[in-house]
């Protein structure tokens, strides 16, 4: 926004405004995030990853839990349940905001159990959003 007053003009950069739409849609959740992913000062390159977490992460809230973070920590992607009992979860952000992800994926929520997590780059996808399928 540029603001003009007598000879000087102001440019004004208003403050990335964090608003949640949730939207159930059969047993998906799907939560969007109005706002630039944002480190600091700055928007920084985006990349991405992906995780397979393995243990008791099925039936626990473990992909609520992770959107929750997800949502708090600015990154959007997706968290589904895998037939073998892993929860695979993808996410676009800086790499500090995934790095923070990852930290609570090799936590999981009080009745989860985690007993490891692959990590690996990924492309990076148009999502402005962090859903659970």
């Amino acid at each position: 926004m540029v603001v003009a007053d007598g000879n000087s003009r102001h440019v004004f950069q208003p403050h990335p405004v964090r608003m949640s739409i949730v939207v159930l849609t059969g047993f998906h959740y799907h939560i969007s995030l109005n706002m630039p992913i944002r480190h600091g000062n700055s928007v920084n390159e985006l990349s991405a990853r992906e995780w397979h977490v393995h243990g008791r992460v099925q039936g626990v809230g473990f992909r609520w839990f992770v959107q929750q973070r997800a949502v708090e920590i600015g990154v959007a992607g997706w968290a589904r349940n895998l037939d073998d009992g892993r929860v695979h979860v993808y996410a676009i952000g800086t790499p500090d905001q995934l790095n923070r992800l990852a930290g609570h994926l090799h936590m999981g929520p009080r009745m989860a159990e985690v007993r490891g997590v692959e990590e690996r780059e990924s492309g990076v996808q148009q999502l402005n959003s962090f859903r659970t399928e």
